[in-house]
C-alpha cells in the first residue's frame, strides 16, 4: 500500500469513527446507557477526566526512576580524556539524590495548574447549576 492510499484510507475510517463516536458515545444523554471502554470514552470526550493528569504522573515516575538509575550507574563511570581519568562518582551521587528533588518541583508545578483547572471545572459545575439557563461568563 502506497503513502496516499494509507492516508486517504485513514481519513477516511477517521470520518467515519467521528460520525459513529459523535452520535453514539459524546451525547451527554448517552452518558448513563454506556459502560466499561465506551464510558471512559464518553469521559474523556466530555473533559469530565483530564488525560494531562494521568499522562504526566507517569512522566513523573519515569523521570524518577531514570534519575536514580542513571545516578546509580553514574557512580561506577570514568571520564576517559587523553592523559588522564576522572571519576564520575560524586556526579552520580548528586544526581541521585538532586534529580528526583528537581523532577518533583516541577511535577508539583505542573500538577498546580492541572488542579488549578479542574477546581475552575468544578466551580464552574456548581455554579452553572443555579437555576438559570444562562451560561456562567454571562454578564447581567
Amino acid at each position: 500500500m502506497n503513502i496516499a492510499t494509507a492516508m486517504g484510507a485513514g481519513v477516511f475510517f477517521g470520518v467515519v469513527a467521528t460520525i459513529l463516536l459523535c452520535v453514539f458515545v459524546v451525547p451527554e444523554s448517552k452518558g448513563q446507557s454506556l459502560n466499561g471502554f465506551l464510558l471512559v470514552l464518553h469521559n474523556i470526550f466530555n473533559f469530565k477526566d483530564l488525560l494531562l493528569e494521568k499522562i504526566i504522573k507517569v512522566l513523573y515516575v519515569l523521570a524518577t526512576c531514570t534519575c536514580v538509575f542513571i545516578g546509580f550507574f553514574m557512580m561506577f563511570g570514568r571520564n576517559d580524556y587523553y592523559y588522564y581519568s576522572e571519576s564520575t562518582f560524586l556526579p552520580g551521587i548528586l544526581t541521585m539524590l538532586l534529580g528526583p528533588v528537581l523532577v518533583r518541583i516541577t511535577y508539583e508545578l505542573l500538577m498546580m495548574t492541572v488542579l488549578l483547572v479542574k477546581n475552575v471545572i468544578s466551580i464552574n459545575k456548581k455554579l452553572s447549576g443555579n437555576g438559570k439557563d444562562k451560561p456562567v461568563d454571562t454578564i447581567e
